[in-house]
């Protein structure tokens, strides 16, 4: 590895240790709340396109879960496209569809388990 590809590394595990934890509290602080209006998005996209209960979804163990996809998502998107050596714009497009496709599928596995999971009890 050469010493900008090992400096980029070390920004992303550090940008995932900042967005793991960012994300992590954040939820907790929601679930937390008495206001119910203030639903995560997550577990919104979840209920919807699987059909999970909101009370399996609701946990401290699903909201790191959802943190560290969050994090690795992003991380992986900033390491790619720090790779790149091409235009901002081009740079920009690839990682807004890397990001949106890591998203879908990423969360799509996540709720094709979660319901299996879900349907079993």
């Amino acid at each position: 590895m050469d010493k900008q590809m090992m400096i980029n590394l070390i920004v992303s595990l550090v940008a995932f240790v900042i967005v793991f934890l960012f994300f992590y509290i954040r939820d907790i602080r929601r679930l937390k709340s008495k206001k119910k209006k203030t639903m995560i998005t997550e577990v919104k996209y979840l209920m919807l396109r699987n059909n999970i209960k909101e009370e399996y979804l609701l946990n401290k163990g699903f909201f790191a879960l959802t943190a560290f996809i969050n994090a690795f998502i992003i991380s992986f998107v900033f390491f790619i496209i720090e790779l790149l050596h091409w235009h901002i714009v081009l740079r920009l497009m690839v990682g807004f569809v890397l990001t949106i496709a890591l998203i879908y599928s990423i969360y799509g596995i996540l709720g094709n388990i979660l319901e299996k999971r879900s349907n079993r009890k």
